[in-house]
């Protein structure tokens, strides 16, 4: 067989080969894209058609508890906050009760925690939620966890962590949301770039693009078009943007190259900044069309590339507040 094509190959000329490959690959491209549709409806929980398995609950969950944390780790907070998160949230707990999962999992505890606290500091004011609280009349909150909430850290003590070992150093870096005054210096930026350079990438192709948004209309784009940003964008010094280039890429099994190599350079980025001792929180790009075609426009991002990730740069304030944002044990599987 092997032979055969060899010899149909020889006999076709250059072009017309060229063709054929280019059309076969599209061909093979289009399989792989109604594969990848047909799986995330499958699966996927926004609006997929399956809602209700205890992963796609669970990640609700923590998707909703983790907006009232949020709102939470604010130095001001406007009351009353989050009504609707916690709507949201009660309906979801009573689902996952419906479904007779444990109240042992980490989700479950870590948002009976999180609502501890959000009733807390409501009382704490006397500002009336009872509106709220009528919502999980059902449910046992009887639950003891600290797991989610709050956590206060201090400037000098993530200074001092950031010249420790790995592991002390990557578990003080923790996504910040109020800043200082006080402009990030621009060569620190520069040489966090230079240094997550290292990051490696597939054939060492290194596709990644870094945009430094300084200029303020422009930073005000990215404001107003990414989705999670509203009560702290103004606070944030500078914006950086990452993207990947698709010239960088080939072949349909790499469809998902680009945002595996972006996603890998940004965590990079992450830990090379918070080296050089500048807060960072991480932004989705996960955008509609209309605000993914008004940052391209106003940010001159070509067509060729992906938008991986924003990140929002400050200085630390002396003292502040943030999420726990708690982790899940690791999903391991030995095979």
């Amino acid at each position: 067989m092997k032979k055969i094509k060899k010899v149909i190959k020889g006999i076709i000329p250059k072009p017309i080969s060229a063709y054929i490959s280019k059309r076969n690959e599209l061909t093979i491209l289009k399989k792989m894209v109604k594969q990848w549709i047909k799986r995330f409806m499958l699966y996927g929980f926004g609006g997929g058609l399956n809602t209700e398995g205890f992963i796609q609950l669970e990640a609700q969950i923590i998707k909703a508890y983790h907006s009232i944390e949020k709102g939470l780790a604010h130095t001001e907070i406007r009351l009353p906050f989050g009504k609707t998160a916690a709507n949201n949230l009660s309906q979801l707990l009573i689902k996952y009760n419906l479904k007779l999962y444990s109240k042992k999992e980490f989700c479950y505890t870590t948002a009976i925690s999180v609502l501890k606290q959000y009733f807390k500091v409501h009382d704490d004011a006397n500002v009336n939620i009872d509106d709220i609280k009528i919502k999980f009349k059902e449910l046992d909150l009887s639950t003891e966890s600290n797991l989610g909430g709050t956590d206060i850290y201090n400037k000098d003590a993530i200074y001092s962590s950031i010249k420790k070992d790995f592991k002390v150093f990557s578990n003080s870096r923790r996504s910040v949301r109020e800043f200082s005054d006080k402009k990030v210096d621009t060569d620190d930026i520069m040489a966090a770039i230079d240094l997550a350079r290292n990051t490696p990438s597939a054939c060492n192709r290194q596709g990644w693009i870094v945009r430094l948004i300084e200029d303020k209309t422009k930073m005000d784009i990215i404001s107003d078009n990414q989705n999670g940003n509203t009560s702290f964008g103004d606070k944030l010094d500078k914006y950086l943007v990452i993207t990947s280039n698709l010239e960088a890429f080939a072949r349909p099994r790499e469809r998902f190259q680009p945002f595996i190599d972006g996603g890998m350079y940004a965590m990079n980025l992450l830990y090379s900044l918070h080296y050089y001792g500048i807060a960072t929180v991480p932004l989705s790009a996960s955008l509609s069309l209309i605000q993914e075609k008004t940052i391209r426009n106003k940010l001159d991002i070509g067509d060729s590339e992906y938008i991986i990730m924003f990140i929002g740069l400050g200085n630390y304030a002396d003292t502040f507040k943030v999420p726990k944002s708690s982790r899940k044990q690791a999903n391991v599987k030995i095979l």
